[in-house]
């Protein structure tokens, strides 16, 4: 299926008590107002007759579907499900139309709570690709990562929310690396809030053709809020990495980089050759889009790292990888 060429989406992740939903809802009315047209979804979801609903039900009360416990990785799992089916049934739909997605919650959800509660790293990496490869290429306009000095209305430990607020951080700073993170302080009024997410967003005034070369209401309103929310605004802050700036060789890279990520998602999805136009590209080898994915990053994951009849002490597995390190050699 090809790539989405249309609708943006925006993400705004946190953890429970930041005030997450009230901002996605005020966003999207805000971006309405000024004609960009923009819909809310919610991860996993809770609308009726979904299978989002479905999981939320089991998620709080598993007992009345006759289930004494369910596992913490049980629990993603069936969250990661819920998020396969509104990506396909409900979000991907809505950028396709030309529509921008305010999405409450993202896949970062599943790795912080995942994290938190016990479950394997590896595992939840495993999840979180799964999730990516059903995106099918789409990446975030931008993505709001919510903080707060203190959670709103929320009754587990607060060391709890803390490790969660930790966790969201780390990754945050990581997923940088990939599309925008802003880091927005949501201590002061709502509308501080809302303006400093307009300010990382001015691209959205390009969106909105001019009529007869006149700038339109909905226009002047846009450049207001956007202007607006520059200004000094308290407490609400946000934080952004500034934009690369491209070379030749910068440019040239990238090129091969999202060619030879294309090829693999084609060869994933079971689409025959030739999987690009490229002669370089589709004459040689090259390694995997994925570092993981090779023999023998494969053979020092499943054999050397992850071995049940083996010591799992952190300086046991430590010891292992060093020495497949040393030679990296199968046979060795």
């Amino acid at each position: 299926m090809s790539r989405l060429t249309h609708g943006k989406l925006i993400v705004i992740e946190g953890p429970d008590g930041v005030g997450k939903t009230t901002i996605a809802n005020e966003l999207s009315l805000r971006l309405n107002d000024i004609g960009q047209e923009c819909k809310v979804i919610a991860f996993p979801g809770n609308e009726p007759g979904t299978l989002g609903e479905l999981i939320y039900r089991i998620h709080h009360d598993p007992t009345q579907f006759g289930v004494e416990q369910v596992t913490p990785t049980a629990v993603q799992t069936l969250h990661v499900a819920a998020h396969l089916a509104a990506i396909e049934l409900s979000i991907l739909p809505v950028l396709r139309s030309g529509q921008y997605v305010v999405l409450d919650r993202f896949w970062w959800s599943t790795w912080v709570y995942g994290l938190v509660s016990g479950v394997r790293r590896h595992i939840l990496r495993r999840m979180a690709e799964l999730e990516r490869l059903q995106w099918r290429g789409v990446t975030p306009l931008a993505a709001f990562l919510i903080r707060r000095d203190e959670p709103i209305d929320r009754n587990e430990p607060k060391e709890y929310w803390i490790t969660l607020s930790h966790e969201y951080d780390v990754l945050g700073e990581h997923e940088r690396r990939s599309h925008p993170v802003y880091f927005v302080e949501n201590n002061g009024t709502l509308d501080e809030t809302i303006q400093s997410i307009l300010a990382a967003l001015p691209e959205i005034a390009n969106d909105v053709p001019p009529e007869d070369g006149l700038r339109t209401n909905k226009q002047q309103q846009l450049e207001f809020l956007n202007a607006s929310a520059q200004q000094p605004a308290g407490p609400s802050v946000f934080s952004h990495i500034l934009p690369a700036k491209p070379t030749v060789v910068y440019d040239t890279y990238w090129r091969f980089a999202a060619e030879r990520q294309k090829i693999f998602f084609q060869r994933l999805e079971g689409e025959h050759r030739p999987w690009t136009d490229d002669p370089i590209l589709k004459t040689y080898k090259f390694t995997n889009a994925y570092r993981a994915s090779d023999r023998v990053s494969q053979y020092l994951i499943r054999n050397v790292i992850y071995r049940d009849d083996l010591s799992s002490t952190t300086i046991d597995v430590f010891f292992r990888i060093m020495l497949f390190k040393l030679f990296n050699k199968i046979q060795t």
